[in-house]
């Protein structure tokens, strides 16, 4: 089993991904605001995920989070993740001495873009491929058109981050 976190600036949204790929259960929680809260959100996501599931913390391979803000996937540390509080967190840390399991965090825009493309698959990809992630304050571009990699450096992924008072635009359908 495996759990997959997606922190927000307002939700937590948690799933167990089965070893087979699906949904076993999901849940969605209010994120906390800060460094600590943030990291107790998260913790109070696998309890609940566990509590409903019956399963065990040792029943879970690894714990996936998407979150926002500048992520070093090799360390598992955020910084500039304003709209949850804090402006730097080694989250990776925090969690694996917390939960003892493995822990891997990734951007929040890149980790969707990756998972859109593995769910679309390398044959129906466009080439070249960009994928589009709108969100409230998050508007990136994300090239999948060679390979699923998510580059060599913290900021590959968001070709822009801006948070606005206008209201939301529609995209062009």
């Amino acid at each position: 089993m495996r759990i997959g976190i997606d922190i927000g600036g307002t939700k937590t949204d948690a799933v167990v991904i089965s070893d087979d790929g699906s949904i076993i259960e999901r849940i969605r929680l209010v994120t906390g605001f800060g460094a600590d809260a943030v990291v107790q959100s998260a913790v109070d996501a696998i309890e609940l995920l566990l509590e409903r599931t019956g399963l065990r913390l040792g029943d879970v391979r690894s714990v996936g989070i998407g979150i926002p803000g500048t992520v070093d996937s090799t360390s598992g540390h955020v910084s500039h993740a304003v709209n949850l509080g804090f402006d730097t967190l080694d989250l990776g840390d925090a969690l694996e001495e917390r939960l003892s399991v493995r822990v891997r965090v990734e951007n929040d825009v890149k980790a969707a873009a990756l998972g859109a493309y593995s769910l679309i698959g390398a044959s129906r990809a466009a080439s070249p491929g960009l994928s589009r992630i709108p969100g409230p304050a998050t508007h990136a571009d994300t090239d999948t058109s060679t390979s699923t990699s998510t580059g060599t450096g913290t900021g590959t992924g968001e070709s822009r981050h801006s948070e606005t008072d206008q209201a939301p635009r529609r995209w062009p359908t």
